[in-house]
């Protein structure tokens, strides 16, 4: 599984506790201190906006992105996706840049 700008991990940790091996991403090498002793989670340290893909061989079978939206990444992950995987996306609607970014938790 792939969950893309995790942050501190909430759903990689979730997702390893219930026996998923998860690679998690983020821009801030904080986040993958974090998760440094968590069994079953690899972190990558990455920009995912202006830094290259860093998954182009890689395939997964679930991909989670929760509060991050970065719209030129969509075929990217389409293209990560293996067959029969899932994507889960929950981000924001049009018309919330405005308010700014998520708040980082």
């Amino acid at each position: 599984m792939l969950d893309l700008a995790c942050g501190h991990g909430r759903h990689a940790r979730f997702l390893a506790g219930r026996g998923c091996r998860v690679t998690a991403v983020d821009v801030d090498e904080a986040c993958g201190q974090s998760l440094a002793d968590v069994p079953g989670v690899e972190f990558h340290q990455a920009d995912l906006e202006s830094g290259p893909w860093p998954f182009a061989a890689a395939s997964f079978d679930a991909i989670v992105v929760v509060h991050y939206l970065h719209r030129p990444l969509l075929p990217r992950l389409a293209a990560a996706l293996a067959p029969g995987a899932l994507l889960v996306y929950e981000t924001f609607a049009r018309g919330n840049e405005r308010f700014g970014r998520a708040a980082q938790s």
